[in-house]
């Protein structure tokens, strides 16, 4: 448990010192390569784009926000999967009664990371709106 609880402060302190740093949109390092596609999550083509060079993660949220949001350095560091949530999807169903809360999203994203095929990564998330 101690090891997770290091990765998590990694990742927040990361993504305040290194992530935050530009207010400006910085397009990936030139070495990068980027790569967008689909993953089928209940039902909704969830689009993605992945670039950076490093340790792999996911950037959960709005994934044109992060990806402007995140530095050169972040990206030099980690290899970002932006992946959008269900809210940010235009033809996502909008079930009345039925909020997308916690629970769908940490469905939503072990379905996500199944189709990706990932085993091992840092997760990144904000909020889920």
């Amino acid at each position: 448990m101690k090891l997770l609880d290091r990765w998590f402060a990694l990742v927040i302190v990361g993504q305040l010192t290194i992530g935050c740093g530009s207010r400006e949109p910085s397009p990936p390092p030139a070495a990068a390569h980027a790569d967008s596609g689909t993953v089928e999550v209940a039902g909704v083509a969830i689009p993605y784009v992945t670039e950076g060079t490093g340790l792999l993660c996911i950037a959960y949220g709005c994934q044109q926000l992060n990806r402007r949001l995140f530095s050169r350095r972040f990206k030099a560091a980690l290899r970002c999967v932006y992946l959008d949530h269900r809210g940010f999807v235009p033809s996502a169903p909008v079930v009345p009664n039925d909020p997308f809360g916690v629970a769908a999203a940490v469905a939503d994203l072990e379905t996500a990371r199944e189709q990706l095929a990932l085993d091992r990564f840092v997760l990144v998330g904000h909020s889920i709106n």
